[in-house]
């Protein structure tokens, strides 16, 4: 399992050969489970118990890479989204300030308007002539002055 784990495939295939070796060595000097076959059969159970025990492996390795390569997909894809996030942040922290800036000179206006209009009002309410303002049609809006 350590080769699949550690090194991948290369190091699965690399053990699975190292086995094979120490096997066939193993089997051919009259040793090992499959000493009492035929040659013949004793080379097919050497192939049949490499490819057993290698091809688990090697699939747990194949696996472990692409969870690898979908790890790193999902590490700079979360990257990518923290600094979307953080520029659409500051993008609205300015909007923001540029809202309250707005807000804060309009509110400005409106006074100086009211002050204006207070102003000329009390002006035409005091003035010693007569004062007249007319609409757009024409027609008296206010007399002050009587």
């Amino acid at each position: 399992i350590w080769p699949a784990l550690r090194c991948g495939v290369r190091g699965v295939a690399a053990a699975a050969a190292v086995v094979a070796v120490v096997l066939v060595t193993v089997t051919n000097a009259g040793g090992g489970p499959f000493a009492g076959a035929a040659d013949v059969v004793r080379g097919a159970f050497v192939q049949l118990y490499v490819a057993a025990a290698a091809v688990p492996f090697l699939v747990l390795a194949a696996v472990v890479r692409e969870r690898a390569v979908a790890l790193a997909g999902l590490t700079a894809a979360n990257a990518d989204l923290e600094e979307r996030v953080r520029a659409r942040t500051a993008d609205l922290a300015a909007s923001e300030r540029q809202a309250r800036a707005e807000a804060d000179d309009r509110r400005r206006a409106e006074a100086r308007a009211r002050e204006a209009e207070q102003k000329l009002r009390f002006h035409t309410d005091n003035a010693p002539l007569a004062v007249i303002e007319w609409d757009a049609d024409l027609r008296v809006a206010r007399w002050a002055g009587d």
